[in-house]
């Protein structure tokens, strides 16, 4: 009798474990793509407009601000946003560095109105087209990420060639972020878009710098220090408070920061 109540209880605990397994799984996308938090309209100049027809058909809307800069910063925005806001940002600085270069952006796929669906794969392949299609055209290229996008220049600056790489509340990898909330399951083999940034900066000697919003409540401040710690070529990594993971991007600090970061990589316009 005892035997066949602990041996149910065993088969109980195993399958509820395998149903929050399950639900974690499906949920995982949405934990990382929050595109329905995406869809806010920024309108952009026609002159501005921009849109990349990727390789598989795909087309994605962004924004190519073009000041006749022989320098160009490619920009990769966070979960939840469109990057066309960075094009409405860029109309509120004056006398920076950061608005007299060219900057260009996408949405990713079904983010906004760019089509597709989002996944690890098709963003990194879509982001190495997108530096493809604007290196050529510049003397000098730098990436820029923000939250998820901090993932995806992890990865493109790996496997192209940049002069610098601008990581605003960066991670270490998406698995252990998923870890943090759900350390108990099998996170690390069950993540199918798992964003490793560390694994992607191990060999990588790109100049990098980093900025970190203090007490930030969706990227650690332990998560960040731990991928500073593995960066072989950090040449600025500033903490900054009294703003969030959120707001960071309506900050004059973070336009601030990016115009000290082109002046680590010997970028002045």
């Amino acid at each position: 009798m005892i035997a066949t109540i602990v041996l149910s209880a065993i088969i109980f605990a195993a399958l509820l474990y395998l149903i929050v397994v399950a639900a974690l799984y499906a949920l995982e996308y949405r934990m990382i793509f929050r595109t329905d938090r995406s869809r806010k309209n920024f309108p952009v100049a026609e002159k501005d407009s921009f849109i990349m027809t990727a390789k598989d058909g795909v087309k994605l809307e962004g924004f190519w601000r073009k000041n006749g800069s022989r320098t160009a910063l490619v920009w990769f925005d966070g979960n939840a946003d469109n990057v066309r806001y960075a094009c409405n940002l860029l109309d509120s600085l004056r006398e920076t560095t950061l608005s007299s270069i060219d900057v260009v952006g996408l949405n990713y796929r079904g983010f906004a109105n760019s089509e597709g669906k989002p996944s690890e794969k098709a963003l990194f392949a879509d982001a190495a087209q997108l530096y493809d299609t604007v290196s050529p055209r510049y003397d000098r290229v730098v990436l820029l990420g923000r939250s998820l996008g901090t993932g995806i220049v992890a990865f493109i600056s790996s496997v192209r060639t940049t002069n610098g790489v601008i990581l605003i509340t960066p991670y270490e990898s998406m698995v252990r972020l998923i870890k943090r909330y759900f350390g108990f399951l099998l996170v690390h083999y069950l993540a199918r878009n798992r964003f490793d940034s560390a694994y992607f900066w191990r060999k990588n000697h790109t100049p990098c710098a980093i900025l970190e919003v203090v007490g930030d409540k969706v990227i650690p401040n332990s998560h960040t220090r731990s991928l500073a710690a593995q960066i072989q070529n950090l040449l600025l990594h500033e903490k900054v408070s009294d703003c969030t993971h959120a707001s960071i991007i309506h900050d004059t600090k973070m336009s601030c920061f990016i115009d000290r970061a082109l002046a680590n990589f010997h970028i002045n316009g």
